[in-house]
């Protein structure tokens, strides 16, 4: 949706380590304005959760705040599928909260850098069922491989899923 610089990635930082919790709700509308232009053919929303410790610091877990927002703009359920396992420096370990059998889900995080924690997060999803994924992000920092690539079921993803 948003290139991850200047003044979104001002919003952003500050919404996610300032704790300006207030910030994250006019965000959530943005993303859920352009989800909602081109929804994708799903059955709920999920999203890339944050481990237990960061969202004590920071009050909340902001990409569930994004997920919901975007949830009600779609009217469908916005599910916790998967949980994060804090492991210090090492990337979080993300496991499956529930079996997902056939479903299609809308899978939202905050910003897309390299790819790697959707790409971790969409294989359990898929681990445990899931069926065809779409990626929503409030912004994007630079080019990766997932913009532009053709998913499993052909669709191609842009930068907002």
């Amino acid at each position: 949706m948003y290139d991850y610089r200047g003044p979104v990635a001002a919003a952003v930082v500050t919404a996610k380590l300032g704790g300006a919790r207030a910030g994250w709700q006019p965000l959530a509308t943005q993303l859920a304005a352009a989800v909602a232009a081109a929804p994708p053919d799903v059955d709920a929303v999920t999203w890339v959760t944050t481990a237990d410790r960061r969202r004590r610091a920071r009050g909340l877990d902001h990409a569930r705040v994004l997920a919901e927002t975007v949830a009600f703009r779609l009217g469908l359920p916005a599910l916790a599928t998967v949980a994060a396992v804090d492991r210090g420096r090492a990337p979080d370990r993300f496991v499956a909260r529930r079996r997902l059998p056939g479903s299609n889900l809308l899978l939202v995080d905050d910003v897309l850098t390299t790819g790697t924690t959707a790409v971790r997060v969409a294989g359990v999803l898929q681990a445990a069922g899931a069926g065809a994924l779409h990626l929503a992000v409030l912004a994007r920092a630079g080019s990766h491989p997932l913009v532009g690539a053709p998913g499993p079921d052909g669709s191609v993803r842009d930068a907002a899923g």
